[in-house]
């Protein structure tokens, strides 16, 4: 019994100790990998050099604000 309450006690501190650090960097609350799913669909299933992008795609990372690594593209490219 004693062990089991010492790892849920450990647990709970090990939690507590990761969410000041993650305010400490300022990581964003709800998960700061993506912006949404649409984000996250995006940045998993279409990868390369140039993934192809279409104007409600642009549309929808502009009004989500989504962050990574800017890929340009010219007009000629959207879809």
């Amino acid at each position: 019994m004693r062990r089991t309450v010492g790892r849920i006690v450990m647990g709970v501190l090990w939690a507590v100790g990761l969410s000041a650090c993650a305010t400490d960097y300022g990581i964003k609350a709800g998960g700061p990998h993506f912006a949404s799913w649409e984000h996250m669909k995006y940045s998993l299933f279409y990868t390369g050099e140039k993934p192809p992008l279409s104007t409600t795609g642009l549309k929808e990372a502009k009004d989500e604000g989504w962050w990574g690594i800017p890929v340009q593209y010219e007009s000629n490219e959207l879809k």
